[in-house]
């Protein structure tokens, strides 16, 4: 993707969110762990 399609897109929607039917893998309120990972030689 270039640069002039990323801000073409911007400007026509506003926004880069992309409305999808996707059900939610969390209900509210449910105990989640969450990892802060950061492997050797990543940038």
């Amino acid at each position: 993707v270039t640069r002039d399609v990323v801000l073409g897109m911007y400007k026509r929607t506003g926004t880069a969110r992309v409305d999808q039917d996707i059900a939610p893998s969390f209900r509210v309120g449910e105990t989640i762990r969450a990892r802060n990972f950061h492997p050797t030689g990543h940038t």
